[in-house]
């Protein structure tokens, strides 16, 4: 399932955040682009999950306040008579939002890499990115590698594309025409228009259809990018972080 996220600027706003569950809390964790500190009982538990934001004192390099985020996981316990003892097991993590580790500490804790709505797309070239980079050595090289995979593999939805948009092209003369000559009738312009469509074997369609394919994949692609740990300090050329952007 998705998961409650807190977010740092409605927290601002709002002077904290809370969810109060009936059974179903998995986990919490407070991250941020590349690390994250997870507690999760060995269970899922009823109880409450809290956010909280506090100003460190500190400005960033914009000159900007510094604001930090702390997390709180309260579980629901029964009264304990005098003398009584109630022990309670959790697996913590604290460590970089590598998609590996995350899976192995269970939970569906690799949720907290937030791939969006396309995770399947991410996770696939997160696994294949990591794998050119076993054979390369360099991130910045299988960043550019598994991009000319990803064209060589939608190449032919891409010539199709072409192909239909250059048909389409060519027959904006007659479409013209066809609009002028009946400029006043539109049913009859559209069924003509069809008909131009089927006599050229044209799908109106095929030139937009393949782009729409392949758009999943590269915003996919792009939340790699933006939440892979691995890319951090990472050097290709002249570029000493392929976690920032290029000054």
């Amino acid at each position: 399932r998705k998961p409650t996220i807190f977010k740092l600027p409605k927290m601002q706003k709002e002077g904290g955040h809370k969810m109060v569950n009936s059974g179903g809390i998995h986990w919490a964790t407070v991250r941020n682009q590349f690390f994250a500190v997870s507690l999760a009982p060995l269970q899922p538990t009823s109880g409450v999950v809290k956010g909280h934001v506090f100003d460190l004192g500190s400005l960033d390099h914009k000159g900007d306040p510094e604001y930090g985020v702390r997390g709180e996981l309260g579980r629901n316990v029964d009264a304990l008579e005098p003398g009584q003892t109630l022990t309670h097991d959790f697996i913590l993590y604290t460590g970089p939002k590598e998609f590996k580790r995350l899976s192995k500490v269970g939970k569906n804790q690799d949720l907290v890499m937030q791939f969006g709505f396309f995770g399947i797309f991410s996770k696939l070239l997160l696994l294949l990115m990591q794998t050119l980079h076993g054979f390369l050595n360099n991130w910045g090289w299988a960043i550019i590698f598994l991009t000319l995979l990803i064209k060589l593999v939608f190449f032919p939805l891409s010539a199709a594309s072409y192909k239909s948009m250059a048909k389409m092209k060519n027959l904006q003369p007659r479409m013209k025409t066809l609009k002028e000559r009946y400029s006043e009738d539109r049913q009859k312009f559209q069924q003509e228009m069809m008909k131009i469509y089927k006599e050229e074997k044209i799908n109106p369609l095929g030139g937009c259809l393949p782009i729409l394919i392949q758009i999943p994949v590269f915003i996919a692609l792009y939340w790699v990018l933006l939440e892979s740990v691995e890319l951090r300090q990472a050097n290709w050329f002249w570029l000493t972080d392929l976690s920032v952007q290029d000054p």
